[in-house]
């Protein structure tokens, strides 16, 4: 979020909060003390009030992933009841999103 200029202090500030609602971890690797990591991040879902996040993980100079991820988050509001994403904020993740 930070990348398409929404740190996140700053849409908690607004009063919008991004709780994990899901999350799946798949292993295909390990790394071990002192491997270099890449992280790839990219938007994998984006709908009217839940985005997910995908992200594979790999050793510096590998071509495959060690692990992916996907993070479904849920927007509440500041009492905890969900909301739709701010229409801003939603514009700016689709440049993140998977094509």
């Amino acid at each position: 979020m930070r990348d398409a200029g929404f740190p996140y202090r700053e849409i908690e500030n607004r009063g919008w909060f991004f709780p994990v609602r899901k999350c799946h971890a798949r292993y295909y690797g390990y790394a071990v003390y002192d491997d270099l990591l890449i992280c790839q991040t990219r938007v994998s879902s984006l709908k009217h009030a839940t985005l997910a996040f995908a992200t594979d993980i790999f050793r510096r100079g590998g071509d495959k992933p060690l692990v992916s991820v996907v993070v479904e988050l849920a927007c509440v509001r500041a009492d905890g009841k969900p909301d739709v994403i701010p229409p801003d904020l939603k514009a700016a993740m689709v440049r993140y999103a998977e094509e």
